[in-house]
C-alpha cells in the first residue's frame, strides 16, 4: 500500500499541484517549509514598523500552526484538497485572533487589518512555498506525503508514519472519548456548583495537586522552570492567564497525549489489545507533574525497546482486572462530587487570594482561616502562619471584617494590611 499520493488537474506542472494526502511526519515538515516566508515578513515589518508585535504574532501564529497539524490535522485529514487547505487558514486565523485578543494575554498592539497586513501575506508565500518551491527542490515530496526530509525507511519501520488515516482517526476518536468518559465527574461537579462560588476541580488527591499548584505558582512569579509544574507557571506567565486554568488545560492535553500514545503502542485502535489503555484510567487521575514525569520516564524506555526490537510481555492482568480496579477508581471520584471539601471556593476568597498572587509583595506572610490556607499557598504563592500577630496580611470573612479598614473587599471577605493597623489594634 502507498504511503502516500497527490493529485493533479489541468496540467503536469507545478502550479497544478497540489490536492495531496499528507502523511504525519509530512504534515510537520511541510508546515516549517509553508512558516518560512513568514517569518522573513514578520523580520522586516518589525523592523521597518518598529514593532516587536509582529514577531510575538508570527510566534503565535507558527506555534498554533504546528500544534494543529500534529495534534489534530494529522490524525483526523488524509486527503486534502485546495479548498480545505484555504478554509483552515481562515480556522487558523480565527484561532490566532482569539489567542491574541482575550483574555489580551501577550498585550499585542495590533488591531485586525493590521494582524491581517501579515497574515495574509505570510499565508500566500506559504502557498506559493508548497505549490512550487518544494515540488521543484524535492520531485517526490508529494509523493512522498509532504516528507522531503526522509526520517528513515518505511521498509524497516523508521519513518513517524503511523499505519493508514482509518487507524489514526480510530485511535484518535478512542482516546478522545476513553478522556471524555474520565471527565464526566468534573463536568458534573462543575454543573452543581453552589451559587457564587468557582469550581477548582479538586475531586482527588487534593494534596498532591496543591504541592502541583504551588509550584506551577512560584515558578509564574520568579519565572524559572526546574519541574513540569515549573513550566505550567512559565506559560501562565507568559500569557497572563490563571495558572489553575493553565494547569487544568495542561493535564488535559497530557492526558490525551498519554491515551493516544497508548493506542499507537497498543494496535492503534484494537480495543481487544489495550490492556493498559483501561488501567491508564487511573493513572490520568494524577497531577499533572506526576504525570509528564511519568510520560518522560516512559518516552526513552519506549523508543529503545523500538529500537532493538523488543517488544513488552504481555501484561500480568487481564482485561476484566484492570476495567474492575480503573472503574472503581473512576466511581470513587464520582462519590467526591457532592461531598469534596476543597471542590469549590467562594467568590469573595477566590477573588481575596487572586488579589493577594497580583499584588503583593514577595514573601510576605498571611494569616487566614484554615480552610483557606491551602489554597493561599497554591495559587497566591504566600507562606501562611498559624499565629495573626506574626503575619502581614489577615484574610477574613464575616463579621470579623466590619472592624477594620480592609485593604481589599470583596463580598463578605477582605484583606486587612497589619502594618497599617495602630499598636493597640496588632
Amino acid at each position: 500500500m502507498p504511503r502516500a499520493g497527490l493529485r493533479r488537474c489541468c496540467s503536469p506542472t507545478p502550479l497544478a499541484v497540489i490536492d495531496m494526502v499528507f502523511s504525519l511526519t509530512g504534515r510537520l515538515q511541510t508546515r516549517l517549509a509553508f512558516l518560512c516566508g513568514g517569518a522573513v515578513l514578520a523580520v522586516l515589518l518589525m523592523l521597518l514598523r518598529h514593532s516587536r508585535d509582529y514577531a510575538i504574532l508570527f510566534a503565535v501564529m507558527a506555534i498554533a500552526g504546528l500544534i494543529l497539524e500534529g495534534g489534530l490535522y494529522g490524525w483526523v485529514f488524509g486527503y486534502q484538497p485546495r479548498w480545505l487547505t484555504i478554509l483552515l487558514g481562515v480556522v487558523e486565523f480565527l484561532i490566532v485572533k482569539w489567542i491574541v485578543e482575550w483574555p489580551y494575554p501577550l498585550e499585542i498592539r495590533l488591531h485586525t487589518r493590521q494582524a491581517l497586513e501579515l497574515y495574509a501575506p505570510a499565508w500566500l508565500l506559504g502557498w506559493l512555498t508548497i505549490q512550487t518551491a518544494l515540488p521543484s527542490l524535492f520531485p517526490r515530496w508529494a509523493e512522498d506525503g509532504g516528507e522531503f526530509l526522509r526520517v528513515g525507511s518505511p521498509a524497516v519501520g523508521g519513518s513517524l508514519e503511523l499505519a493508514t488515516i482509518a487507524q489514526r482517526r480510530r485511535a484518535y476518536l478512542l482516546a478522545l472519548g476513553t478522556l471524555g468518559i474520565i471527565a464526566l465527574p468534573w463536568l458534573a461537579a462543575t454543573l452543581v456548583a453552589p451559587a457564587h462560588s468557582h469550581f477548582t476541580g479538586l475531586l482527588w488527591l487534593e494534596r498532591l495537586h496543591w504541592a502541583a499548584l504551588a509550584q506551577a505558582t512560584l515558578a509564574s512569579q520568579s519565572g524559572s522552570i526546574f519541574s513540569p509544574a515549573g513550566a505550567i507557571g512559565w506559560i501562565a506567565r507568559a500569557g497572563h492567564w490563571q495558572v489553575i486554568n493553565v494547569y487544568w488545560i495542561a493535564s488535559s492535553l497530557t492526558a490525551f497525549a498519554c491515551l493516544l500514545g497508548i493506542q499507537i503502542w497498543h494496535g492503534l485502535g484494537q480495543p481487544s489489545r489495550n490492556v493498559l489503555g483501561y488501567a491508564a484510567l487511573a493513572v490520568l487521575l494524577l497531577p499533572f507533574s506526576w504525570l509528564v514525569t511519568l510520560l518522560l520516564g516512559l518516552m526513552p524506555i519506549t523508543l529503545l525497546c523500538r529500537t532493538i526490537g523488543w517488544r513488552w510481555p504481555r501484561p500480568m492482568v487481564n482485561r476484566k482486572s484492570a476495567w474492575f480496579a480503573a472503574g472503581l477508581i473512576w466511581l470513587l471520584v464520582w462519590v467526591r462530587v457532592p461531598s469534596a471539601e476543597h471542590a469549590y471556593i467562594e467568590a469573595g476568597p477566590w477573588q481575596a487570594i487572586t488579589w493577594l498572587y497580583q499584588f503583593s509583595q514577595p514573601n510576605i506572610l498571611i494569616w487566614s482561616e484554615p480552610r483557606y490556607q491551602p489554597w493561599i499557598e497554591a495559587l497566591a504563592g504566600k507562606p501562611v502562619v498559624t499565629a495573626q500577630s506574626e503575619a502581614d496580611f489577615w484574610l477574613m470573612s464575616g463579621a470579623d471584617c466590619d472592624d477594620f479598614d480592609a485593604t481589599f473587599r470583596h463580598s463578605s471577605t477582605c484583606i486587612v494590611d497589619r502594618s497599617s493597623l495602630g499598636p493597640a489594634t496588632r
